[in-house]
């Protein structure tokens, strides 16, 4: 829900809230036109606590502008210009002004968060951090190994205090930059105590990825993206390092894995904690919840891509939608017992598809038990709506 009735009128009013509230709405659903104003706002509101909140809302905007067509919303001459506006900020004033050039996309906006790794005053390089990681974790760099070795380079360099170095080796453990195992491994054996804890946590992250074999989602959002409009698109099933599963709508489409993969470690939009993604080239894929398993077996199931199943069968779920996509795909091949068996355990489990009756009325009426087909049919029926496929068969079989 908004804050504000209108955003951009709230960043000009008195009440330091209202100005605070107007940008946030911003960093949820503006655009590349109010930039401008979210960036005056960060280098001359007279408040730190609206300073940071339309640093913030800034670069959730230009998150939402550094991929694809999304990223030819914002031309270059424009984030020059927003450049040339944030270079003269003094971070100490604002460190919240490193997000927006973490996600800026200007290559002199990457060397300050750099440099400000060294700066002397704590909440600078905290605010360096933070912009670190916003760079570093969109899809716009999967790849990019001169960043990596960057940012793992300043691991080594002694200018820069051990509290920052652990910050940096926990931004490299989170955006999957492996080539920093190593050095994260030497800071850990030497830190403080105090730092100990947050470097072996890196140090897990980096040493134990999580197994790429599994099902992935594509909310249509890049690492780090705030975005409200995020909704569950293609879902792929990764079942070994060549080989994938890709279920886009109507079409399923089995592929050898060619492109460029890394492992983060982020917040799914609306969750409360961190967990595995990946990203395959430019595109993120978040782990998939229990109901998008079962919906890539619906896919697999309404594109009749059977071939693709034994693939993905072991990554499915011990719920009633998989063990009735399991029915099925024996029911399409043939295999009658076995799918009699799968739909009648779905058929006893929790949150049953409605179709798993009609598919269990269809086994036994094929294998001639059309007495035993009868209440299945009555009861997908009684679920089904009007249009529901399958409702005139299921009604001339019970001679309705």
């Amino acid at each position: 829900m908004p804050e504000t009735e209108d955003p951009l009128v709230a960043l000009t009013q008195k009440s330091l809230a209202q100005r605070a509230a107007g940008a946030r709405d911003l960093g949820v659903a503006g655009t590349a036109e109010h930039l401008p104003a979210l960036v005056k706002l960060a280098v001359d509101d007279p408040s730190p606590g609206v300073r940071l909140a339309a640093a913030a809302a800034a670069a959730d905007i230009l998150s939402r502008a550094r991929l694809g067509p999304r990223a030819d919303t914002l031309s270059t001459a424009d984030r020059r210009a927003r450049w040339a506006e944030i270079r003269v900020v003094d971070p100490g004033v604002n460190p919240g002004i490193f997000q927006v050039c973490g996600t800026l996309g200007v290559p002199e906006a990457v060397d300050r968060i750099v440099g400000a790794m060294r700066d002397p005053r704590v909440d600078v390089r905290q605010g360096a951090c933070v912009g670190l990681w916003r760079l570093c974790a969109s899809a716009a760099v999967n790849g990019d190994a001169e960043l990596e070795a960057r940012v793992v380079g300043l691991l080594s360099d002694t200018r820069i205090k051990p509290e920052t170095h652990a910050e940096i080796a926990r931004v490299a453990s989170v955006v999957g930059f492996t080539s920093a195992t190593e050095p994260v491994r030497r800071l850990a054996e030497t830190s403080e105590r105090q730092l100990a804890v947050v470097l072996a946590d890196a140090l897990q992250r980096l040493e134990w990825p999580a197994s790429l074999a599994g099902v992935w989602v594509d909310l249509g959002l890049d690492g780090g993206e705030v975005n409200v409009d995020a909704k569950s698109g293609a879902i792929v099933a990764l079942t070994g390092s060549d080989a994938l599963v890709r279920a886009d709508g109507s079409r399923v489409v089995k592929k050898k894995l060619d492109a460029r993969v890394r492992r983060l470690w982020l917040k799914r939009p609306g969750a409360a904690e961190a967990t595995w993604a990946i990203q395959l080239g430019p595109t993120t894929y978040w782990a998939a919840e229990a109901d998008e398993v079962g919906e890539l077996g619906d896919r697999i199931v309404a594109a009749e891509a059977f071939d693709t199943f034994a693939l993905v069968d072991p990554l499915l779920p011990d719920t009633a939608s998989a063990a009735r996509v399991r029915g099925v795909v024996r029911l399409r091949a043939g295999d009658l017992p076995g799918a009699l068996a799968y739909l009648s355990a779905a058929s006893e489990m929790k949150k049953v598809p409605t179709d798993t009756w009609w598919f269990l009325a269809d086994v036994l009426h094929a294998l001639g038990r059309d007495e035993e087909a009868r209440p299945h049919l009555e009861k997908y029926l009684s679920k089904a709506g009007k249009r529901a496929p399958w409702v005139a068969e299921a009604k001339k079989r019970l001679g309705e």
